[in-house]
Formats: structure tokens, C-alpha cells, sequence
């Protein structure tokens, strides 16, 4: 969780109570094109989101995976910058990878 917040031990954490319209759609961005490799990308980034209470734009998620560690950052949310992804039908889709979207765009795949 730390890691996820950018903390370092004995840092100062301010918490803030809101309410939060539920996600309908959540875009990610792959740090590396090593995400390529997991065989499943759909099930792993599902398992780690259950760790997750909410979403928000400009977010880096870590998906610790067969001994690695891939960072997804958080591109767009609906219906808002921030919303719940507790209980929620929401649609998930990643873009290309950091180093390969100098040379291919749009969406790789659907999560």
C-alpha cells in the first residue's frame, strides 16, 4: 500500500472521507511492454483491483506477476476523475505499452 500511495516509512499521509460515483469505464496505460508477456493480463489486473476500493486518474497500479513487477497508470476514468470500483460492472481497456506506442496506437486489448 505504501508503495501504491508513494510513501516512505514515517511519512505524512493526509486521509480525506468523499463519496464516489461507481466506475463505468477505467483506461490503463502499461509502464513496459514487458506487460505483453503476462498470458492472462485480463485475470491478473482483475485479482490486484480487488485490492482496490477506488480509481484515479493518474494512478499507477502494481501488478506483481511471476516474479515481476508491472506498473499500469490509471488514463481515464468514467464517470469522473475519481470513482468506486467496489461492486461495479465496469468496462476495463489497455492502451499500448510506454515504448511501443511510438509505434502503434490505440487499444492493444480489452480487460
Amino acid at each position: 500500500m505504501m508503495q501504491n500511495l508513494m510513501l516512505e516509512e514515517g511519512g505524512v499521509l493526509s486521509v480525506k472521507n468523499v463519496s464516489l460515483p461507481k466506475a463505468t469505464f477505467v483506461k490503463f496505460k502499461p509502464q513496459s511492454s514487458d506487460f505483453l508477456d503476462i498470458s492472462n493480463p485480463r485475470a491478473v489486473l482483475e485479482k490486484q483491483l480487488r485490492a482496490f476500493s477506488c480509481v484515479t486518474v493518474g494512478d499507477q497500479i502494481c501488478l506483481p506477476y511471476n516474479n515481476k513487477r508491472f506498473y499500469l497508470e490509471v488514463q481515464d476514468v468514467k464517470p469522473k476523475d475519481a470513482a468506486c470500483i467496489i461492486e461495479c460492472d465496469c468496462n476495463a481497456r489497455t492502451l499500448c505499452p510506454v515504448p511501443l506506442a511510438a509505434h502503434h496506437t490505440g487499444i492493444i486489448g480489452r480487460l
